[in-house]
């Protein structure tokens, strides 16, 4: 380790404070004092990444230097950005509220149903929350929570309508691009209802001047949980029971050498559980109630444009299946967009899309598979489901199914 110092300044040599250097592939970083000053201990060997809003972000090699002086250009072309206010378009070097733009080719190849959940974490600003099912739409806040119990949801506008909808419900490859207003000044124009922030969504549309072009993309991906959970088969539950009675379970004084007259099944909490003791049952129930989840997705579209009309049509389908078995959900979307120049003045058009959503899957009880134990069957003699396999009042994982 080594300790780095130094000074961050911008174009004109004038500290920026607040500037942000980190340790690139690590969680290790620091931001600069009022004088724009920074201190960090890290590897002799390490690349920092230094950044601060509106500026370039630069890559500095430490090369086993102690002392740092960085400075940092203007970044010309996020303020020659265009990006979507209230009133139209505005570039960003004339805006004097807070907007800021997605990128989205930054996450266009992610294997996620909503385009809300590729914004995780990609926004200054935006928190988007977990999900727990496919096809659900994630919570969603602009600087945080600024209500005990009232609803803290952004205003969503989308091809300049109020849209109530479910964001999964858009194809994220028909979004040309996303604007997220954050402050009093740039979301003023749409009243009250813009007190938790504005998110701004315009679709594609044909250029101009262009012929037909057609695109087709699709995917196929695996999801399974960086963490899987192991519970106990049938010899680490048994060696359990006997651990947890081992006045019982061992001789004394010690409790070290196991008592061959002790009798587990008198201490079993069900009758179904001798009855599986006995016949050497070992059920896996979260193998049971579980499986690798699964993303598909398949877009085509056809954008163009005649002499006086500009045109983006498209069809999409999604399909993703949970952790859980029988956790599905399934889309199918739609979408016609159409420009029409009348005359120089005067230009008519539509932006129209249909959804349909299948959420009809019923998932199996994870929180159940982790609490039975494998002693218990889940079937009977007769292939039927037993609906409670403990005398307790914990269901079956596969009842749902």
């Amino acid at each position: 380790q080594l300790s780095v110092s130094g000074t961050i300044t911008d174009e004109n040599g004038d500290p920026l404070p607040g500037a942000t250097v980190l340790e690139k592939g690590t969680t290790n970083g620091t931001t600069t004092d009022v004088n724009g000053q920074f201190k960090l201990n890290c590897d002799g060997e390490a690349l920092l990444t230094v950044s601060f809003v509106g500026y370039e972000t630069r890559e500095i090699a430490v090369n086993n230097r102690s002392v740092l002086d960085i400075s940092l250009d203007i970044d010309s072309e996020q303020l020659d950005e265009v990006v979507v206010v209230g009133y139209g378009t505005q570039k960003k070097s004339d805006l004097t509220g807070s907007v800021v733009r997605a990128n989205l080719d930054a996450f266009r190849n992610q294997p996620n149903t909503s385009v809300i959940q590729s914004l995780q974490g990609t926004v200054p600003g935006l928190n988007v929350g977990a999900v727990t099912r496919p096809g659900e739409n994630p919570d969603i806040s602009i600087r945080g929570r600024n209500s005990l119990s009232g609803s803290t949801d952004p205003l969503i506008v989308l091809d300049g309508i109020i849209y109530r909808g479910s964001l999964v419900e858009l194809n994220q490859n028909d979004i040309e691009s996303i604007d997220i207003l954050k402050d009093a000044s740039s979301k003023a124009i749409y009243g009250s209802q813009a007190a938790n922030g504005v998110l701004i969504i315009t679709s594609k549309k044909g250029s101009k001047n262009r012929k037909p072009v057609f695109n087709f993309s699709t995917y196929r991906a695996i999801q399974t949980p960086s963490n899987i959970l192991e519970p106990q088969n049938r010899d680490e539950y048994l060696q359990k029971i006997h651990n947890y009675y081992y006045e019982e379970a061992f001789l004394g004084p010690d409790y070290t050498s196991p008592d061959p007259s002790f009798d587990i099944t008198q201490v079993f909490v069900d009758s179904r559980a001798e009855e599986g003791y006995n016949d050497g049952t070992d059920t896996d129930w979260l193998d049971l109630a579980t499986q690798n989840g699964l993303v598909y997705n398949a877009d085509i579209s056809l954008a163009g444009s005649t002499d006086n009309v500009n045109y983006y049509l498209s069809a999409g389908y999604t399909k993703q299946e949970g952790y859980a078995k029988n956790d599905k959900f399934d889309k199918v979307n739609l979408r016609a967009n159409f420009e029409n120049a009348v005359t120089s003045w005067l230009t008519i058009g539509m932006q129209t899309f249909l959804t349909s959503g299948d959420y009809s899957g019923q998932a199996a009880n994870f929180n159940n598979a982790l609490r039975l134990s494998p002693l218990n069957k889940p079937y009977d003699e007769n292939g039927k489901i037993i609906d409670f396999p403990m005398d307790v009042s914990i269901t079956n994982p596969l009842l749902p199914l």
